[in-house]
Formats: structure tokens, sequence, C-alpha cells
């Protein structure tokens, strides 16, 4: 009872916050003024703390800050709260997506004082059932200088009728890479590539490429990309285990084991992670080559590469700058996983270079310096 009077109450806001939003929209010119003081407004989807935010925000405001731009950011609530609203009950939901509507309501309005808007995926984050775009209708009317990016296949899970419906009410799109960026040609609207960008002065360059006594693979992400993970490589591994000694290190909230396999977990920690990375000597990556990898960046290979790691993948929403047998290691199907392996494994010189060019791929396309650029230019356009 309790959670269904909930779900009433957020049905309610909900009509009311969007009603005001649709009537605002013809009085905008009203409240929209002519000279716009302020530079850049941002508008995250995942909140501080996640590493969606980090990577795409957090990185750049020092820049931001050294250049002047006089920008601000539409934080709504941190990422452990919204992780623990949406781990509670019901009720706890509702009243977090009823908190955000309101929130998001008075943000939309405030873009009217700035010169360019930076969205990320869309302006009403988290809550499932979203059918229009009623935020970002509004929120044309009130600016003329709208970015909206995405680093992932957003439409399998947001819908694409809501996808194709959002981008109608911006003047761009900023993509990751060329898979996304080919999805959103039936748009007429400039698409620009933004690769992610990287801060090394985090990770720490490996130094020598000889091997653990074990071999140490090195793999991250959340539970259910560990789960799919070793659904997929657990027959390579095994496999692999009757020739060569070694162990898979985790960084993961999961737990999951298989038999046979020697796998060691470890919570990710940003004060060990680098570490962990560094000390081990192959990264893996291996997905389904589908529509929903392909539309990633993946972040855990970026990883990889920027510690100086050899690393063997699927080539499946890799960065574009990557050169496979320069930079990185592809591998397809069970036969090539093995061979390659094996080949990486008993390559000192290979894993050397591989782990060289893989840094320097990642200083020259992905570093945060560079990457600041592409997004300065993006807005200021």
């Amino acid at each position: 009872m309790r959670n269904k009077f909930a779900y009433l109450t957020l049905l309610i806001n909900l009509k009311l916050v969007f009603l005001i939003t649709n009537a605002l929209r013809p009085f905008a010119f009203l409240i929209a003024p002519k000279t716009k003081k302020h530079d850049l407004i941002l508008f995250p989807f995942t909140q501080k703390g996640s590493d969606g935010y980090t990577r795409r925000f957090e990185e750049y405001f020092r820049f931001l800050e050294n250049d002047n731009i006089d920008f601000h950011v539409c934080d709504v609530f941190d990422d452990e709260y919204i992780t623990k609203k949406q781990s509670e009950s019901l009720t706890e939901k509702y009243r977090l997506y009823r908190n955000i509507a309101w929130i998001r309501l008075r943000q939309v309005l405030k873009a009217r004082k700035y010169k360019a808007v930076f969205i990320h995926r869309g302006l009403f984050p988290y809550y499932p059932d979203l059918k229009k775009p009623y935020f970002e209708k509004l929120l044309r009317n009130l600016n003329d200088n709208i970015t909206i990016d995405f680093w992932d296949s957003v439409w399998l899970y947001s819908g694409e009728k809501l996808i194709k419906s959002t981008v109608n009410y911006c003047d761009k799109i900023s993509v990751v890479n060329a898979f996304i960026e080919k999805y959103f040609s039936f748009s007429d609207l400039p698409k620009i590539i933004f690769p992610i960008g990287v801060n090394l002065s985090k990770y720490i360059k490996k130094s020598t490429y000889e091997l653990n006594h074990p071999i140490k693979f090195v793999y991250t992400g959340g539970t259910e990309n560990v789960k799919m993970f070793l659904d997929l490589i657990s027959p390579i591994l095994l496999e692999l285990n009757l020739i060569y000694a070694f162990k898979i290190i985790i960084i993961s909230k999961a737990r999951i084991y298989i038999d046979n396999l020697d796998i060691e977990y470890h919570d990710y920690d940003k004060n060990t992670f680098f570490h962990l990375i560094n000390s081990c000597d192959i990264g893996l990556y291996m997905v389904r080559e589908d529509e929903e990898s392909k539309g990633k960046m993946a972040m855990k290979v970026l990883d990889y590469m920027s510690s100086g790691l050899p690393s063997v993948a699927t080539p499946s929403g890799l960065s574009p700058y990557m050169d496979n047998e320069k930079n990185i290691i592809y591998a397809t199907d069970h036969i090539d996983w093995i061979n390659k392996l094996k080949k990486i494994i008993t390559n000192q010189k290979l894993r050397s270079n591989l782990g060289s060019n893989a840094y320097e791929m990642v200083n020259q396309h992905h570093s945060i310096e560079k990457s600041y650029l592409y997004f300065k230019e993006i807005y200021e356009k």
C-alpha cells in the first residue's frame, strides 16, 4: 500500500513538472536574456563519484578554470546516495525520481543564462519510464547552443523513440566512436568524435615485461560484466591452464569463482587500483560482438594501456586509435584466443612493444589535455 501511494505521488509530481515545462515554452523568450552572461552549463547523467562523471566532466574542471571559462555543473545527488536509494524500497526509488525531476526543472531554467549547454545522454537521469524529452523541449526554447553527448549504445536501454526525439532539440551530437556516429546518421545534426580523456598522472607505467610466476591476467568491471566475461573466457582459460600456471586478478565487487581457475578478487579502491594493474602481466577484454558492446568505449582497455600493459581483446567497442598487433592484440574465436594468448605469453619483446605503444597511443589521442581541446572546440562552435 505504501509503495502504491508513493508511486501515485510520483506520477502526480511528474505530471505537474511536465505541465510546467510545457506551459513555460511559449513564454521562454520573456525569461531568456538577450545577452547571456555565463559561458557553459553542464548536465551530467551519472553523478559525482561515478566513473562516468569523473571522466566526462570532473577531469575538465581545472582546465575550464585555467581558461577562465565561467561554467556551472548541474549536479543532483552524489553517486553514493543514488546507489543507496535505488537499492532500497520502491518508495525510496519513487521519492528519488520525484526529487530529481524538480531539481532538473530548476536547472534547465538556469540554462537560459548560459552561452552553451553540454548534456550527457539526457536531462532526466535514472528515471526508467520516460517517454518524451520534456526538459529538452523547454531547454530548446531557452538556449540555441546545445550539445548532447553519448558514450555508449544508450538507445538499447532508454528506448530508440526517446533518443531520436531528444536529439531533435539539440544542435550537435558528440560521440566516442564511429559506431555511435553511424547510428545517428538519421539526424542532420553535426556529429563530433569526442574521445574519452584519460588522466595519465594517476597511472603507474610498467617498467619491466618479465612475467610473474604464476602469470597474472587482469580484468576489471561491474558484477554483470564479470559474469559475462567469465562465461565467455572460462573455456579458453581452462584449456590454457593445462599449459601455463596463472591467476586472474579481477577488480570488482563480484565474487564469482570457476572450478580449476585461480581467481583473485579485489574491490575497486583508487588507492590500490593503479598499483594492481601495474603489477599484472596481461590485460583481458572479451565480450560478445553485438550492438551493445560495439557502442561502448571499453574503459578497462584504456586503463590497461595507460599503464603500459599489453592486452588481448575482442575488437568491439574499442578506441578508434587502437592498432592490431601494434598496440593491442585482437582475438575472435576460441582457437584465435588460445593462439594469441600463447603468442603474448611466450614473447617478451612483443609484450614490451605492445605495452610501450599502447601507452603512447593513449598519450597521443586520449590524454586529458588532448581530450579537453576536443571538448573546448565542441562547446565553442
